[in-house]
C-alpha cells in the first residue's frame, strides 16, 4: 500500500506534510509509513477516503482497479454510505450479480447465484457500527 500511496501523492502533486495536515494526522505518520518502518492503520485509511472522496477504495488498499474512480462505477461502500435506509440495487461485484435490501429493521436479503450471507457488518466514520443480519 506504500507505493500505491506514493504514486496517489505524486498524481495530486503534494507533500508528504501538507498531506498529512489535510487528513489530520501527525506528519510522523505518514513518513513512518513512505518509509515502510508502518503499515497505515484502518483510521489513517479511512480519513484518506474521507478527505480525497475520488480516489478508489479497492485501489488503494487492494491493489485493484484504477487510482479514481469512475463518476458513473457504483461500488457496495458507495450504496451502503449514501442512504442510511438502503434500497433494492442491483450491484456487479467481480462478475457475481447481487441483490440487496435492507428494511428498517435490520434485517437483510442478500440473494447471489453462488452464496447467501449471514450477516453484513457497516462501520461508520465516527467508529459506531451496526450490523444487519440475514433475514433467513
Amino acid at each position: 500500500m506504500k507505493d500505491r500511496l506514493i504514486k496517489f501523492l505524486k498524481s495530486q502533486n503534494i507533500s508528504y506534510s501538507k498531506f498529512a495536515d489535510e487528513i489530520k494526522v501527525q506528519r510522523s505518520s505518514i513518513s513512518h509509513i513512505i518509509s515502510g518502518r508502518n503499515n497505515p492503520s484502518l483510521e489513517l485509511i479511512q480519513k484518506i477516503l474521507s478527505k480525497y472522496e475520488n480516489i478508489n477504495s479497492d485501489w488503494l488498499i487492494l491493489g485493484k482497479g484504477d487510482m479514481y474512480k469512475i463518476n458513473n462505477e457504483i461500488s457496495l461502500f458507495d450504496n451502503l454510505y449514501s442512504s442510511p435506509n438502503l434500497k433494492t440495487d442491483n450491484i456487479n461485484l467481480e462478475n457475481e450479480k447481487i441483490k440487496m435490501t435492507a428494511p428498517l429493521n435490520n434485517e437483510v436479503n442478500v440473494e447471489t447465484q453462488r452464496h447467501s450471507v449471514k450477516k453484513i457488518i457497516l462501520i461508520y466514520n465516527d467508529n459506531t457500527f451496526e450490523e444487519l443480519n440475514n433475514s433467513k
